[in-house]
């Protein structure tokens, strides 16, 4: 391939990437959305590039020419791309007096693990779940005219944008397409609003929060996320990517998985957080660049770290479907997506004080009451405590009759009471 063919090839995959970042659309005006997912459809200039070097390297392996020397030729080509309800459950507990607060300090670590961690899933993906454009005379795994580049999620909450991520294919490893049948994936883009998120996530605890019970209860406690009570704040995602397909032997191979990715962001102490895979790049570039000089810009670790998504995923084969006996062709390779994103934090040990002297300790015992108030108030939910003590020197038998009760589910005849 002449120098002129090359420096196209490489300005068309340079002007491809520097158009993945993308800004969140702005918010809907309703109250709560769900986690969207959608598919980023294939630039064409790159997918018609892609599918002019497999017919390239098919016309080389039908000639018998040498395909180590033929990789290298293509790595060279691309390098220069940018980059429930419980009823009448029988407690008997023996406990010792002096040992009671450890019990509940126990307790309450437990109860603030599960509101420290929320998880949501999407299965559905919005767009064209085909993989590539058009069918192929060439095999299953011919990756002409891919339609996927990647994907994208976003999220609103109460009508403002919470998180948007994009991910697009990794353009500097293109050739492991035609090497190994895979592709890899980058974040181009990340925005994330910390006041937002579902932290801390009550309803782990058994705790309803809607507007009715926010009039009814009377606990003074937060229940939206804040730095000045919490730390650590991260997110992660899973992302596994499935197939169904036909092979020449008339076998059907059903949800496979293909790949996994995954990524996982530290949220800093801010208002709003915002990543960008080209200004991260940019900012590399002026590091290495001024590195020693005296007038060199100042730039923190997070201004010059790329965000890695690990992982890598085979392309989707297509159904073999010959159009007559003597006409071999493949379909167009449909797949399916799945995400897991979970949002974590932890609660600090200590608080500013508002005068600004040092930090007190956090007073766990206050916290635990408070959220033992809040589940027995929680909107739709009543409980009923029988508690009778018999003291025993420095032991006590402590026999509890619990019962909690679904309201709505008992009016509407679905709780099925079990024997005690």
């Amino acid at each position: 391939m002449n120098t002129r063919l090359s420096t196209c090839i490489a300005l068309l995959i340079l002007s491809t990437t520097c158009a993945m970042a993308q800004s969140p659309s702005a918010g809907k005006n309703r109250e709560e959305a769900g986690l969207e997912m959608s598919v980023n459809p294939m630039d064409s200039t790159l997918s018609d590039l892609i599918s002019k070097v497999a017919e390239r390297y098919y016309l080389a392996a039908s000639n018998d020419v040498n395909r180590a020397g033929f990789g290298a030729d293509l790595w060279k080509e691309f390098k220069h791309g940018a980059g429930g309800s419980i009823i009448g459950v029988l407690i008997n507990e023996g406990f010792n007096i002096a040992n009671y607060r450890k019990k509940q300090r126990s307790d309450y670590e437990q109860m603030v693990s599960k509101e420290c961690t929320y998880t949501d899933t999407v299965a559905h993906v919005r767009g064209n779940t085909d993989f590539y454009s058009r069918n192929s005379l060439y095999g299953p795994l011919d990756p002409s005219n891919i339609n996927f580049d990647g994907i994208t999620f976003h999220s609103e909450r109460n009508g403002a944008d919470f998180l948007y991520i994009s991910c697009h294919l990794d353009t500097t490893r293109l050739t492991h397409l035609f090497e190994h049948s895979k592709f890899y994936l980058v974040v181009d883009s990340i925005y994330f609003n910390p006041r937002l998120c579902h932290l801390p996530n009550l309803s782990a605890n058994g705790i309803r929060m809607d507007d009715n019970a926010r009039q009814e209860v009377k606990v003074d406690r937060n229940d939206s996320f804040s730095f000045d009570e919490r730390e650590r704040l991260k997110i992660n995602m899973e992302m596994t990517l499935t197939s169904s397909w036909i092979n020449e032997a008339v076998m059907v191979m059903k949800d496979v998985e293909l790949g996994r990715f995954t990524l996982s962001v530290d949220i800093p102490t801010c208002e709003h957080y915002t990543y960008s895979r080209r200004q991260t790049l940019a900012n590399l570039e002026r590091h290495r660049s001024t590195r020693g000089q005296p007038d060199a810009p100042h730039m923190t670790a997070a201004d010059t770290t790329l965000i890695v998504v690990n992982g890598d995923c085979f392309v989707v084969p297509r159904s073999y479907m010959p159009l007559n006996q003597t006409t071999r062709m493949w379909g167009t390779g449909e797949y399916r997506v799945a995400v897991r994103l979970t949002e974590s934090c932890d609660m600090k040990k200590k608080r500013e004080r508002a005068d600004g002297g040092e930090p007190e300790e956090y007073d766990w015992k206050d916290d635990y009451d408070k959220l033992c108030d809040l589940q027995k108030k929680s909107s739709g939910f009543k409980e009923i405590f029988h508690i009778i003590c018999q003291q025993n020197g420095s032991t006590v038998l402590k026999t509890i009759v619990k019962q909690v009760v679904n309201v709505s589910a008992e009016a509407a005849d679905l709780v099925e009471s079990s024997p005690m």
